[in-house]
């Protein structure tokens, strides 16, 4: 049974960029622990103590969807990750990382145009060099709708796919579980961008719904 853990910045990037697979994995009874390094609302105009406590809500019902147990959150300030100093960073996500022993790490694309995201990627990067865990066998990155497309100059290349025809559905549900992040057609954060998103990676890699990734190390045992 393979360990998995997915390191994001956000609640809700772990369905937007790889819930298909997430719900894939657990079919497969994977083990999946996720570590959120920030509660996703904090920096936003006018939010207060009670929105961060109902992202936290919508959180667990995702979690409870998915039949996750193990997610953690790392409470670093919402898209102002760039005041903590990278070497906390780096030590938060060590943690997690040497208390799972993760098989296969999901996380970040290197290039998406928010901070927090970059962050994250650099960080998870940093703490897995294979010198210091050999029990790491693959890492990929995901895309996230509304910031991994909108970097123009440098864009996702994905070289993995993972085919989520029987999960799309639930995928879509459950991001609609975070109720204050949906958005409306032509938001990349609604449900029919999400699905087009999913045919359009299917149409990439013959499945009828994927989800797209890009391969970072692979290490065979």
């Amino acid at each position: 049974m393979n360990k998995i853990l997915i390191i994001v910045a956000h609640p809700d990037d772990e369905t937007l960029g790889c819930g298909g697979t997430i719900l894939k994995l657990k079919k497969l009874n994977c083990e999946v622990e996720i570590l959120f390094m920030t509660n996703g609302v904090s920096s936003r105009d006018k939010s207060n103590e009670n929105d961060i406590l109902q992202r936290k809500k919508y959180t667990e019902k995702a979690m409870d969807l998915y039949k996750i147990k193990n997610f953690r959150f790392a409470d670093f300030p919402d898209n102002q990750m760039d005041k903590i100093t990278f070497i906390e960073i780096v030590k938060k996500i060590e943690d997690h990382v040497f208390s799972l022993k993760p098989d296969i790490i999901f996380t970040h694309y290197a290039n998406d145009l928010n901070i927090d995201h970059k962050l994250t990627y650099e960080a998870t990067n940093t703490c897995i060099r294979s010198f210091k865990c050999d029990f790491i066998s693959e890492v990929f990155s995901f895309e996230i709708p509304s910031s991994t497309e909108q970097n123009f100059n440098n864009k996702f290349s994905p070289n993995v796919y993972f085919d989520i025809s029987r999960y799309i559905d639930k995928k879509i549900d459950i991001f609609n579980s975070y109720e204050s992040e949906v958005e409306e057609m032509p938001h990349p954060r609604s449900s029919i961008y999400i699905r087009a998103l999913s045919q359009f990676r299917g149409g990439e890699s013959n499945f009828n719904n994927a989800e797209a990734f890009k391969l970072l190390f692979k290490r065979n045992k």
